[in-house]
């Protein structure tokens, strides 16, 4: 699956909305990325550590609470849009 191609049916189930859930009830709702100078703490999203698009799985241990600003980051980074860290 290439990037951006993916439609919102898979994050619009109840199962995706229970799993997001639980990844903030488990991270507390803080930021698991913390990348210095763009991080606000606070998480908003629910990041995939190892990308669906390259083949990461659906499952709570694949996932994790993060804020926009870091998320913005860690997307541009898995896509080699700015270099790895």
């Amino acid at each position: 699956m290439a990037w951006g191609t993916e439609s919102r049916a898979r994050t619009s189930t109840s199962e995706h909305r229970q799993r997001r859930a639980r990844v903030f009830l488990r991270d507390g709702y803080a930021c698991q990325l913390r990348y210095p100078n763009v991080c606000t703490g606070a998480a908003e999203h629910m990041d995939h550590i190892g990308n669906i698009a390259d083949g990461g799985i659906e499952d709570d241990s694949n996932a994790q609470a993060v804020c926009i600003p870091c998320h913005k980051v860690k997307t541009k980074k898995d896509k080699g849009d700015i270099a790895k860290v």
